[in-house]
């Protein structure tokens, strides 16, 4: 700089905003043309691409996909919600737990392209983060437990209370998991009418840690449910009655008896399950046929299992020499029911294969490790998707693993969802720069998405939503793959089939990556639906990665205490959007709500229910006032929201 100075040029420190501007200034003054490109900036000709990376410590991307989700969808708004009515939550506290978030999303540590010491950093954040947010989550279930008028309670009756964090009813199944002294019990609304439940099968394993211990069980249950004292019960139960973007609290009164559950439409078959969409057949080698009744359309082979060996790095996946795909599939799995109710009927499958342990100067190794899979196949009341957990328990190095769907359409393009709205890609990249024309790596089409991937095509849909794994591959114009494992072991690696010359990063090794003896939970669905649809799909997405929140709570005092509704709903909100952000404002004690339109059409004006109490702002993002929006006895009309972008509203 200083010799530029001295060569008699002025040198300001700029930001990108201003820098750009001048740019523009600069090439309109002297008449040049600008060129505009369109799409991602995925060329090899570039800069190397790294697919596959997208996978890399998938166990780490998973965990980082459920507490974004749980901050921006779930616990900021339970805060909002207490706010509303009363209560408060320094928001220096949210911020800490925003920037531990921040933290590990930089570059290296949410890639995982990292060594060991970096990921295992990234690990303890997320112990931080498991423990922190279940506590500001705990927050709100105590605070309503210290400020409802809880003096109608008698001696034999707890509560338990239900946050819906989405602003409009949703049609899905709460579930809650209770410590209680009698397994005879009803649980009752505020006047008396009972809400049913369905006791599951499965109990689902819980830990005693600290989030546990500070709400949804504590240490002293639990040691009552083993000297026999006390029940675990877990159960589910129809979340429709749940005011928007609100709560509600029950009675849960012992020594009562109800002969009513839950009304659902599922129906048991051999091997399968029936409701009013879908019609679902588990196949001999665990594959999926499934119905639409919609439109009388049958897909086969859904939730097909393939493995295959990575001879790439902590970058990118690259395959290896000579190497065959394993179809898990053909190894027939058990399968057993573990649910069967009108409310969910849910199948266990298991497979037991064994897989080559590694990958040697490029080609896989003759010894065999075993690989168990172990997916959850359910199907519930008035749902228009399948829902799966699958946990894979891992023992080999140098391998990925994929579950696969089959469309009955082909199509030459994908669609996504990416931050604001859908993105469209090719299945196959088409016209790039070959290696021996000096291309930094051969680009595969591998590709991330935010909750869903379909094919683009103006049929039936059937689409992958995902609340975890979020990378993606078309094979054939055809089949989804969504990567479930993908273990490596080194930092980074010369000579790829892919990417041959230099490593990206230091020759190094990274065992932890290989996630060997560890078990990865995947959670996906399939949707339904017909061409019309595409609505209900987006949304479907938000309401699966968006759980309602409950909490049985016995340690309570019955007094009228503040005196608070037993339900309480803040904001409704148009179902053609989606709300981004339900938050407290940073400089003031006024509420941000941020409402996109991913639906991939305008909405002329859009329907906004807030208390008729609070006066309504349009406002840019760093919170700043513009315009006020009439607030008309309770509705707010925000207009012309244009496809693919948000606003922000200021609500004080």
């Amino acid at each position: 700089i200083e010799q530029l100075q001295k060569d008699g040029y002025d040198c300001i420190m700029n930001n990108p905003e201003d820098y750009l501007d001048t740019l523009l200034n600069a090439a309109k003054k002297n008449h040049h043309q600008l060129k505009i490109y369109q799409g991602e900036a995925r060329s090899a000709a570039l800069g190397r691409i790294h697919a596959g990376i997208t996978s890399t410590r998938i166990d780490i991307k998973n965990a980082m996909r459920h507490y974004e989700t749980m901050m921006a969808k779930v616990i900021e708004p339970m805060i909002s919600i207490s706010r509303f009515q009363g209560g408060y939550c320094d928001q220096e506290l949210i911020n800490y737990f925003w920037k531990i978030i921040f933290k590990n999303q930089f570059h290296d540590s949410i890639y995982g392209s990292s060594p060991d010491s970096i990921n295992h950093t990234v690990e303890n954040r997320l112990l931080n983060l498991r423990h922190g947010l279940n506590e500001l989550i705990w927050m709100n279930f105590r605070y309503l437990a210290e400020s409802v008028d809880l003096s109608v309670l008698k001696e034999n009756e707890d509560i338990l209370v239900l946050f819906n964090t989405l602003p409009y009813q949703r049609n899905d199944y709460a579930f809650t998991s209770m410590i209680v002294k009698d397994k005879n019990f009803v649980l009752k609304r505020q006047d008396g009418t009972i809400v049913p439940y369905e006791i599951m099968n499965e109990v689902k394993a819980t830990s005693h840690d600290i989030e546990y211990y500070n709400g949804m069980e504590n240490f002293h249950d639990a040691g009552e449910v083993l000297e026999g004292t006390k029940f675990k019960v877990q159960i589910k139960i129809a979340a429709s009655f749940l005011p928007p973007m609100g709560y509600e609290v029950l009675k849960v009164c012992f020594h009562e008896r109800t002969s009513k559950r839950p009304e659902g439409d599922v129906v048991i078959l051999k091997n399968g399950a029936e409701n009013k969409y879908l019609v679902m057949h588990i196949q001999e080698d665990g594959t999926l046929s499934v119905t639409n009744k919609q439109t009388q359309e049958t897909y086969h082979q859904l939730n097909t299992f393939v493995e295959k060996g990575d001879d790439g790095d902590e970058y990118n996946y690259s395959p290896c020499i000579d190497d065959t795909e394993i179809r898990i599939n053909d190894i027939h799995p058990m399968i057993t029911c573990i649910e069967s109710s009108s409310i969910e009927v849910k199948y266990r499958l298991e497979y037991q294969i064994q897989v080559p342990e590694k990958v040697v100067d490029h080609h896989r190794v003759q010894a065999l490790k075993p690989l168990k899979i172990c997916s959850d196949v359910s199907l519930k009341a008035n749902s228009q998707t399948i829902d799966f957990v699958t946990k894979i328990n891992n023992h080999s190095c140098d391998h990925i693993v994929r579950v696969c769907f089959e469309d009955i359409y082909k199509a030459a393009e994908n669609c996504s969802q990416d931050q604001f709205g859908t993105i469209i890609r090719q299945n196959v990249i088409k016209n790039q720069k070959s290696l021996k024309d000096g291309a930094t790596e051969y680009v595969l089409p591998i590709y991330a998405m935010q909750r869903f991937v379909k094919l683009d095509h103006q049929k039936s849909i059937m689409a992958v939503l995902s609340k975890g794994p979020l990378e993606y591959e078309i094979e054939n114009n055809q089949k989804i793959c969504l990567t479930l494992l993908r273990s490596v072991g080194k930092f980074g690696k010369a000579d790829l089939l892919i990417r041959p010359g230099r490593s990206s990063g230091y020759r190094m090794d990274a065992p932890s990556s290989q996630l060997l003896n560890q078990t990865i939970t995947s959670e996906y669905s399939l949707f339904f639906g017909t061409k019309e649809q595409m609505s209900k799909m987006i949304q479907t997405a938000e309401v699966i990665n968006t759980p309602v929140q409950t909490r049985y709570l016995n340690d309570i005092s019955r007094r009228e205490n503040l005196k608070l509704d037993w339900s309480y709903s803040a904001i409704t909100l148009d179902e053609r959007v989606e709300f981004m952000a339900l938050k407290k404002a940073e400089n003031s004690e006024a509420s941000i709500f941020r409402i996109l339109n991913n639906r991939e059409v305008d909405v002329a004006d859009v329907e906004l229910f807030i208390p008729i109490n609070k006066r309504c702002y349009l406002c840019d993002v760093q919170e700043n006032k513009q315009t006020e929006v009439e607030n008309q006895n309770g509705k707010v009309i925000i207009k012309n929201i244009v496809s693919n972008t948000f606003v922000t509203v200021i609500i004080e």
